[in-house]
């Protein structure tokens, strides 16, 4: 047994979605709202998969947006917009940078995510 492990005890959360007590382990002093968060986890009701999925692409999402992107403001934006794209609150966003990059979020007819970063090349000319 890890470290970790032993600081986790057994206590009881609420599905969020169907409302049944699943037991589950966290750390002792864990707030109502976290032993919830770890029983919707591991609900099996049809809304918890679907937040299960969407903290995955989430997650998936924001790790991908990490990798690609070294500017940490924008970086910060699009992580931030995440989840209002998985709500369709808008279908996608993009931020073009100073030195021509553009990074984007789009989600797709199927409700996957992509990310994308491409370089534009502008070539411009002024007599």
């Amino acid at each position: 047994m890890d470290e970790q492990e032993g600081k986790l005890k057994e206590n009881f959360g609420i599905c969020r979605f169907c409302g049944q007590v699943i037991m589950v382990k966290a750390e002792e002093d864990a707030t109502e709202q976290e032993l919830n968060t770890l029983a919707t986890d591991k609900c099996e009701c049809e809304g918890a998969r679907k937040w299960q999925e969407m903290q995955d692409q989430k997650a998936f999402a924001e790790a991908k947006i990490k990798e690609v992107c070294a500017n940490e403001t924008v970086r910060d934006v699009l992580i931030s917009q995440v989840e209002n794209i998985q709500r369709n609150s808008f279908r996608s966003i993009q931020i073009t940078t100073e030195d021509g990059v553009a990074f984007a979020i789009r989600r797709t007819t199927t409700g996957k995510l992509k990310i994308k970063a491409k370089e534009i090349t502008v070539v411009e000319a002024e007599a």
